[in-house]
């Protein structure tokens, strides 16, 4: 059974890796012509509700259900694509219900347990084994994912490096098996 489970796991890696490499080639052959205003729009780091402005300038590298068994090496290969800025956002039916923008540093944090860090007005934090995330204040709970003020909207929370998918979008929790709700990270 874990040879199944790792051999499944290794498939979707080798998948995500794939696609990652395609948008990095098709980055690299992209010049900006014809006069356009070619800036991507700033976002302040800051947290989002239902965001819905056109993300000019900004890249969706990553787009997976919240079931998607989210690890550090897929946010290490996002990483290698983004240079600038991050939004990591979770969407329902394709609309941007919660995001936050900040540095693509964040992608690679090192948190200790329930320790995140600020930038800009957003708490971030990347704790192996346990989550991935933001929250607008500094105190999180991290039983795995961030279980702090469950009725909040504002905080983002994805397991990492575990056997199921989820956890939060706001006040939405568990979602370990929902494919409505999706995990969205875009660059500039």
């Amino acid at each position: 059974k874990k040879e199944i489970i790792d051999r499944i796991l290794a498939i979707i890696s080798n998948e995500i890796t794939n696609k990652l490499e395609a948008i990095k080639e098709h980055l690299l052959t992209l010049t900006c012509s014809n006069n356009q205003n070619s800036k991507p729009i700033e976002l302040s780091w800051q947290i989002y509700e239902n965001l819905q402005i056109p993300l000019i300038g900004w890249l969706c590298v990553f787009d997976q259900a919240y079931s998607h068994q989210t690890r550090i090496e897929h946010l290490n290969q996002i990483a290698d694509l983004c240079h600038n800025h991050v939004l990591v956002a979770a969407t329902f039916n394709g609309l941007i219900s919660l995001a936050a923008a900040g540095p693509a540093s964040v992608l690679t944090l090192n948190t200790t347990w329930n320790q995140p860090q600020l930038f800009g007005q957003v708490y971030w934090y990347r704790t192996n084994g346990k989550s991935f995330g933001f929250s607008p204040l500094p105190t999180i709970r991290q039983t795995s994912a961030d279980n702090e003020d469950l009725n909040s909207p504002l905080r983002l929370s994805w397991l990492l490096d575990q056997n199921i998918g989820g956890y939060r979008a706001g006040a939405i929790r568990s979602l370990p098996d929902n494919s409505m709700w999706h995990k969205v990270i875009y660059c500039n």
